[in-house]
């Protein structure tokens, strides 16, 4: 194993420990989701974000864990984004600190048999924030697209929206 790398649970360090040197300029993971953290982990984290979900306290470590304009790949759940309570400040924040400017829905069964939680694949820049019409208020900004193909075995349509909008069906053609 190489020297760098390291066995542990990264929700276990405070948030407030990572320092400069910890910052990196881009991030592809796909971090564990559909659990919860032990007791106490959450403690590692600021007040308005606490929780003990697992994808929740990941999207938050990488957010922080970006340098300025650094770059982030990532499989979260559905619940991530379009969740109550503390995914909303978590979203929040995510959207008045970074350009999510991609969001691709995975197929239903992609992670079978594993689990079967919808999944999304978000793609955000850590301070490069999208183009406003003279207003700070993110809920004037535009929203990232949202795409969703098929699972192949599966029936041919596809389904695109925007987050918080109407969804629409559309058929593809076969092959």
């Amino acid at each position: 194993m190489p020297s760098q790398i390291a066995h542990d649970n990264t929700l276990t360090r405070p948030l407030r420990d990572y320092g400069p040197a910890d910052r990196v300029d881009v991030i592809i993971t796909n971090p564990p989701f559909g659990g919860v953290e032990e007791p106490g982990t959450e403690n590692n984290f600021p007040a308005d974000v606490r929780t003990k979900e697992t994808a929740d306290l990941f999207l938050v470590l990488i957010k922080h864990l970006l340098k300025s304009q650094g770059r982030a790949a990532l499989v979260l759940p559905d619940g991530t984004l379009f969740g109550e309570g503390v995914k909303t400040r978590i979203k929040e924040q995510l959207l008045a600190e970074c350009n999510l400017h991609t969001i691709v829905r995975l197929p239903n069964g992609v992670f079978s048999p594993y689990t079967g939680i919808k999944t999304n694949l978000l793609f955000f820049t850590k301070g490069q924030r999208p183009k406003t019409s003279g207003t700070t208020n993110t809920s004037t900004r535009q929203a990232p697209r949202t795409t969703t193909r098929p699972n192949p075995s599966a029936s041919k349509s596809s389904t695109w929206r925007k987050p918080g909008g109407a969804a629409r069906q559309m058929a593809l053609p076969a092959g």
